[in-house]
């Protein structure tokens, strides 16, 4: 959950510094990913299905918002957004996520 937490704040911080170069860095891609995987199993102790990930996550880098269903069959999702430097970067939908994902989030 951290390491999502930190990429996102970074990636906000690299567009806020018009560092767009640094998006196309060697692995930050497959980084993202990860972190999204490991996101999804701390905040509901599963990992489904992700099939539709690496498109989001480039449509990401290249300014769109990105909400990240969780695995938890419900409609629990965290939102990713880069590009408005006075929104936050990662945060979670309190009102549509499950209880327990809200929980562990607070935790988090």
């Amino acid at each position: 959950m951290d390491d999502l937490k930190t990429l996102a704040a970074t990636l906000h911080g690299l567009v806020a510094a018009e560092d767009y170069d640094a998006l196309q860095a060697p692995g930050l891609l497959e980084r993202l990913l990860s972190a999204v995987r490991e996101a999804d199993l701390y905040l509901t102790g599963k990992t489904g299905n992700r099939g539709h990930d690496l498109e989001r996550a480039v449509s990401l880098l290249e300014g769109e918002t990105w909400e990240i269903y969780l695995s938890d069959g419900g409609y629990s999702r965290l939102v990713i957004q880069i590009v408005d430097p006075d929104a936050p970067s990662l945060w979670l939908d309190r009102e549509l996520s499950l209880p327990r994902v809200v929980e562990r989030w607070n935790a988090s």
